[in-house]
């Protein structure tokens, strides 16, 4: 049976529509991530998170570290997909490998506390953290310092400060807390009293009593000071500004960070 004409322009038609959206189909793994992130960022009718799990996954099975890592979050979390603490860790582990440092802390994290993984592992935690702290990232500096102090203070105290000098509120609380104690040589009460103040500031409460224990030893004078440096230093040192957008999200100030959103964590690296 002979096709009409009308038939064959149909067809004609939605051959080159066919061939219009093979072309317009991203050919690389980062092509595919950022079609991904054009899914899950947009509105309307421009947003489709199930299509975006999809391109992520593209991309991650593919090979590219910042589409492991969103699907490490999605695991993690139980966005769009059922959570899966394992997939999690074995999509951060991937990305890590790669050197993503937001999945080398997250990872790090999970060893740390035992969230996500079969068992609590201080020592793998600390070679997943350690790449990242040393590449500027402030959340794995901060865990870097609590796993180095739970067995000697000392080492502890430079990772605390740069956490604290990007705006992390328990880095700042911490760092004051081992300047006080005298754990980590001659009691450092002036700076300690700074440190604790400018905790207290970005809302941790319990720096307050520290920081008052210190004031009687200080005297009145090093006290007013201390407040004028502390609020210099907090502004100085506040996360809006040193974050680089790298902040907002629900968790981010935690003892223990929740891992940033899919949206921020092109900002995290």
């Amino acid at each position: 049976m002979r096709l009409s004409s009308l038939s064959l322009i149909v067809l004609a038609v939605l051959g080159l529509a066919s061939l219009a959206a093979a072309q317009d189909e991203p050919r690389t793994p980062q092509g595919l991530y950022e079609r991904g992130m054009n899914l899950i960022t947009g509105t309307g009718p421009n947003r489709s998170d199930v299509e975006a799990v999809d391109y992520f996954r593209k991309s991650a099975d593919a090979g590219y570290a910042p589409a492991q890592t969103v699907m490490g979050y999605l695991y993690e979390t139980g966005t769009v997909v059922p959570a899966d603490p394992q997939a999690a860790a074995s999509w951060y582990e991937k990305s890590g490998t790669q050197g993503d440092r937001i999945a080398q802390w997250v990872l790090g994290r999970m060893y740390l506390t035992g969230n996500g993984v079969a068992v609590r592992d201080r020592s793998r935690a600390m070679n997943w953290l350690r790449p990242a702290a040393k590449a500027g990232d402030p959340f794995a500096a901060l865990l870097l310092g609590e796993a180095e102090e739970e067995v000697a203070p000392q080492p502890a105290v430079p990772w605390y400060r740069k956490a604290a000098e990007q705006g992390l509120p328990e880095a700042q609380f911490r760092l004051g807390k081992l300047l006080a104690s005298g754990r980590v040589g001659i009691p450092a009460k002036y700076d300690a009293y700074v440190w604790l103040m400018v905790a207290f500031e970005n809302g941790v409460a319990s720096a307050a009593d520290d920081a008052k224990s210190l004031e009687a030893q200080l005297g009145s004078v090093k006290v007013e000071q201390g407040k004028i440096d502390a609020r210099n230093l907090r502004n100085e040192s506040r996360r809006s500004v040193v974050a680089n957008g790298c902040t907002g999200w629900p968790g981010e100030l935690d003892a223990q960070p929740s891992t940033p959103p899919i949206k921020t964590q092109p900002l995290c690296r």
